[in-house]
């Protein structure tokens, strides 16, 4: 299976690097492009935000939570799953709207809700997810943790 989310994240996250800006987010006259010294400054970030987008592809393809009938059940699991999804899909998406959108105030409003704020939630979401596996995980402590363990006798 990891090899299998490596090969969906390069077939998803190499063509949105290199055709992204062609097919699917061509320069408009209001586009933001960038002077050729700069160039190289924003290639990286762009590269990473694509084979990103392919690891959330990938993620949300291959990661279901369907292997335990307990975490099917939990609304929190489904939402930490979206979640992560989202926040490896939605920083290709953000910087290519950006670029593509250029200084139009609305629009750059319209990406701030869109994008910024689901981004927030999403952490939010997987940070009490995280806590919640953190404090399930946890060893107990203190008188409750003796009272709770089982005797000699009983093992």
């Amino acid at each position: 299976m990891r090899w299998f989310m490596v090969v969906i994240t390069l077939v998803v996250g190499l063509p949105a690097f290199f055709l992204g800006r062609i097919v699917i987010w061509p320069d408009t006259p209001s586009s933001i492009i960038p002077p050729p010294n700069l160039i190289p400054f924003f290639l990286v970030p762009s590269l990473l935000e694509a084979l990103a987008f392919g690891g959330g592809v990938a993620f949300l393809l291959l990661a279901r939570p369907t292997g335990v009938p307990e975490a099917r059940s939990q609304p929190l699991t489904t939402a930490a799953y979206v979640s992560t999804g989202w926040l490896l899909l939605a920083p290709w998406l953000h910087g290519n709207l950006h670029r593509h959108l250029g200084f139009d105030l609305a629009s750059i409003a319209r990406i701030e809700w869109a994008i910024h704020l689901t981004m927030l939630l999403a952490a939010v979401i997987v940070a009490l997810f995280v806590a919640r596996l953190v404090r399930v995980a946890r060893p107990m402590r203190g008188p409750t943790a003796h009272a709770a363990a089982p005797s000699r006798s009983e093992v």
